[in-house]
């Protein structure tokens, strides 16, 4: 939990599993037929079961889901390493000092628990398609740029496909429901012993 004096909010941590959930629905969405062709039309229309509506170009809607999860990526990546590590610095990649966020997102920050767990030494090819992916898509997003509407709906798909790639990668070495179930079964060893 952080709290903001010059703002007077309270900011709480999203929990691993709600990230994770997060990605899946825009994965599938993505990748499903009714997704893939909502992705070549200009507008699209969205209306939400607590009555909320609206109209937005499916270019910035794509980009929005994107960066969301690739945001959501990142952040489901320093908690996995905390989870297992216990170490602060897992909460600021930019403290592992690597030059760029692949640097210490995918190499540093992992490396934390197990240099072999790093991107860079255990998937090679996956960590020079990821340094792509930040240079071209990443970092345009987090500075004002946005899909454009003439991208082809697999082009996009691919994109997700990647961010897929790359939670796979971070299952190799982590695994949430195991510990999930752990934690499960301390607070029910606790509740039984009071």
């Amino acid at each position: 939990m952080k709290f903001s004096d010059s703002y007077q909010v309270k900011l709480s941590e999203i929990p691993l599993i709600n990230l994770r959930r997060s990605f899946d629905s825009y994965y599938e969405y993505v990748t499903s037929d009714v997704g893939k062709s909502s992705l070549d039309k200009s507008l699209l229309h969205f209306e939400t079961d607590f009555g909320l509506s609206w109209t937005r170009t499916a270019n910035s809607f794509i980009s929005s889901i994107l960066l969301s999860s690739i945001h959501g990526l990142e952040s489901y990546l320093c908690g996995a390493v905390f989870n297992k590590t216990l170490n602060k610095d897992a909460n600021s990649p930019w403290k592992l000092g690597g030059r760029t966020s692949v640097d210490n997102y995918f190499h540093n920050l992992p490396s934390l628990l197990d240099k072999s767990f790093s991107l860079k030494v255990s998937n090679n090819s996956l960590w020079a398609e990821n340094k792509k992916f930040y240079n071209e898509i990443r970092n345009p997003l987090s500075h004002g740029y946005e899909i454009d509407d003439h991208t082809e709906s697999q082009h996009i798909v691919d994109l997700f496909e990647h961010l897929s790639e790359l939670y796979k990668w971070i299952d190799s070495w982590y695994d949430l429901e195991m510990e999930i179930s752990q934690i499960k079964g301390i607070v029910g060893f606790i509740l039984r012993a009071n």
